[in-house]
């Protein structure tokens, strides 16, 4: 059965390939499309096909990350509308769905071609958060995670098996955190699962190998083979201990073997004071050690070959020969070039497709290398539940921390987010295009307190104007908009408004309100002097002088924040 529903799947890949290779809009097919940031399903050309682009690149790492790159000409018919969070379709692969990505940078460096970086538009999990539950199996944990997120969260969260197994969620954290966080406290670690995302839909897949018989091989279709190897983490041995300070108590096993490395000696010092209460005998101190041993692999050298290759499914001249087998994340190909001892049968873990080109890149065949976010936490945490403040810490903050593709490192989640890269800080908050609150329409404003939560900025933008009578020769109405910078820190601010007379109006800005104070015009009577046959007075020197309660100037128009 298992058999027939592969061949079927496979039937179906096939399927859809033909009819992309055969479809007359096939250009459309493989140029990305810009939609309007709000869309939730690709339903038309949105904003239209990025036809101009110059490269398009889709990265794709199973319960990893899911990125697009896109660099667009700045006189393209486009480039005025790709913004941030603005949305682009591409496929990330030939036998994949058009998926949405959510612009999160642009930079636009001197030679005319500007760069978008864009997440999957899963990463949108990151703005919703789940409370703390507990569950006993992966169909409970699926039911508690939905029943427990506090936010807008329109997706669609499941799962295509079922499996016995403890999971909890300790504390809030962001959904797409409790889902595949990389510190291994997550759904798809806990229960070995493999996340499929298609639009709005996550499913959690079982993690299963299937093997179709392709080979990568030099002289066939080998292009480039790069082959790593990283021995950094790896420990030759464990040694258990068990120790209470209070009590001067310490018990501990001779290390135990943990690879079959020879040559070297690494061992890994292993506490299990937190795992138990009470002092251990030494097997359970030992079946623990084995435990841990097999579940984190801290013996094994990890190997990963990054490999370049035709795809010979897409060539004439292969069609029907049994060598054009398609190729997806998660299956298991053999890798040989003799020359640089490579002869692996492993999983595909990630794939770099060319939209425009409708072809991979590259595949990443074994483990995925680790990245800095990776290695905050070490897998200790893993094999014990500890009451240890700086273990806790450090497991929140991985789930806050991930470095991407580019090399820039991302702090934060979701509308509190910021970016470290080699040009220095960058914000990727809320944008400042989007306006907070907006006053259009007012002709007159008095005394008001309103509430708006502001605990996330440090300061905010308010654009303001005057609208009033004639004053002397001028006419009617204002000089236009003008704005005044307001840190969120409880203290009274003047906004100033110039027209002919002084306007001004107190406002003061808390993390959650703000204060306008009345609107005042300035008020001063000067005294005529008449000297040798000239009349004139100076501004300098007024004869009575004072403010007028006047509620149509200053009045604000738009409130902007600024983390």
């Amino acid at each position: 059965m298992a058999q027939l529903t592969a061949g079927r799947k496979y039937d179906q890949l096939e399927r859809r390939r033909d009819r992309r290779e055969t479809d007359t809009e096939v250009v459309d097919i493989m140029t990305p499309i810009l939609h309007e940031d709000s869309e939730t399903s690709i339903r038309n050309y949105g904003w239209g096909a990025l036809k101009d682009a110059t490269s398009c690149t889709v990265s794709c790492e199973e319960n990893g990350a899911f990125d697009l790159t896109l660099i667009y000409p700045m006189t393209g018919l486009h480039a005025e509308k790709l913004l941030e969070r603005k949305l682009i379709s591409a496929a990330p692969s030939l036998y994949e769905n058009r998926q949405f990505f959510r612009i999160y940078r642009i930079t636009r460096p001197m030679d005319g071609r500007m760069q978008a970086y864009a997440h999957h538009i899963s990463y949108d999990l990151n703005n919703c958060v789940v409370k703390p539950f507990t569950a006993k199996s992966l169909s409970e944990a699926i039911s508690k995670l939905r029943g427990n997120i506090v936010g807008d969260c329109q997706f669609s969260i499941s799962a295509d098996y079922d499996t016995s197994g403890d999971f909890s969620v300790s504390k809030p954290m962001t959904v797409r955190a409790a889902m595949l966080s990389s510190n291994g406290d997550n759904l798809a670690d806990t229960y070995d699962g493999v996340w499929s995302f298609d639009g709005m839909s996550c499913v959690l897949k079982r993690k299963v190998t299937t093997n179709r018989g392709v080979q990568i091989a030099y002289g066939l279709n080998l292009l480039d083979v790069t082959q790593e190897k990283n021995i950094e983490d790896i420990y030759t041995h464990v040694y258990p201990y068990w120790m209470n300070a209070e009590k001067g108590k310490y018990y501990d096993l001779a290390p135990i073997q943990a690879s079959t490395i020879t040559g070297y000696r690494k061992i890994y010092p292993l506490d299990l004071t937190s795992y138990y209460e009470k002092a251990p005998s030494d097997a359970s101190m030992k079946k623990t050690a084995q435990e841990f041993i097999a579940k984190n692999e801290i013996g094994k050298i990890e190997v990963s070959l990054t490999v370049s290759y035709v795809q010979l499914e897409k060539c004439v001249e292969y069609t029907g020969s049994g060598q054009s087998k398609i190729i997806l994340r998660g299956d298991t190909v053999e890798v040989r070039y003799l020359r640089l001892g490579v002869s692996a049968l492993a999983r595909i873990t990630k794939t770099n497709y060319n939209v425009l080109l409708d072809r991979y890149d590259s595949i990443q065949v074994g483990n995925v290398k680790e990245k800095l976010a990776r290695t905050t936490v070490r897998e200790r945490s893993r094999v014990t539940t500890t009451n240890d403040r700086a273990v806790d810490a450090s497991r929140v903050a991985t789930n806050y921390i991930a470095e991407k593709a580019d090399g820039d490192i991302n702090f934060g989640v979701g509308d509190y987010s910021y970016i470290i890269n080699r040009d220095g800080l960058e914000f990727k908050g809320i944008q400042n295009q989007d306006e907070i609150k907006n006053w259009d329409g007012y002709t007159s404003f008095g005394q008001w307190t309103i509430s708006v939560d502001l605990s996330g900025y440090s300061a905010v933008l308010l654009t303001f104007e005057s609208n009033k009578g004639s004053t002397w020769l001028a006419s009617g109405g204002g000089a236009g908009a003008t704005t005044m910078i307001v840190p969120v820190n409880g203290k009274t601010y003047s906004m100033m408004y110039a027209w002919n007379t002084v306007h001004r109006r107190d406002v003061t800005v808390w993390p959650d309100k703000i204060v306008f104070g009345a609107g005042y015009e300035r008020t001063s009577k000067y005294i005529m002097i008449t000297a040798t046959g000239n009349t004139f007075f100076s501004l300098q020197s007024p004869g009575t002088d004072g403010w007028e309660q006047n509620p149509s100037v200053c009045i604000p128009r738009q409130l902007f924040g600024f983390m």
